[in-house]
């Protein structure tokens, strides 16, 4: 009777592994379709139902007047996010914000779309002022289509 319950258990146990989805140490934030989220470059939001997880990878450019200039064009930002569905890659999509650019904000792949909201400072950048990619806070979204 106790290698019955033994081999029963042991079954139960490599089923229960099978079954367990291995996620990234790095996911910082799991989020719904529909729902906004936020992440730093390099951490990744889980979106569910779906399996489907983004990750912000850099900010490409930020040619947004800063604080101390006097611009004459807004200027625009991209943000670089990587996108992956249950471990498959889907793509890197480069998603831009600014003047006109609402085309440009929001990519389609495999049934949906991601866009950017915002990309943010936690300070009002000058003139000259380096900027370390990790200060960004990126605000997304993941829908159906």
């Amino acid at each position: 009777m106790k290698t019955v319950l033994f081999a029963s258990f042991l079954v139960g146990l490599l089923l229960l592994a099978g079954c367990s989805k291995t996620l990234p140490d790095d996911i910082a934030y799991n989020a719904n379709l529909g729902e906004e989220f936020r992440l730093k470059p390099g951490e990744i939001a889980l979106i569910e139902p779906g399996g489907i997880s983004v990750r912000f990878l850099n900010v490409t450019q930020d040619s947004r007047c800063p604080k101390d200039v006097q611009c004459i064009w807004a200027g625009q930002v991209s943000a670089l996010v990587g996108v992956e569905e249950n471990g498959a890659s889907l793509g890197e999509f480069e998603l831009t914000l600014g003047p006109g650019g609402g085309e440009l904000a929001k990519r389609g792949f495999d049934g949906y779309s991601i866009r950017v909201l915002s990309v943010e400072l936690p300070y009002d950048r000058t003139a000259g002022q380096k900027v370390d990619v990790t200060d960004y806070l990126g605000t997304f979204i993941a829908s159906r289509g």
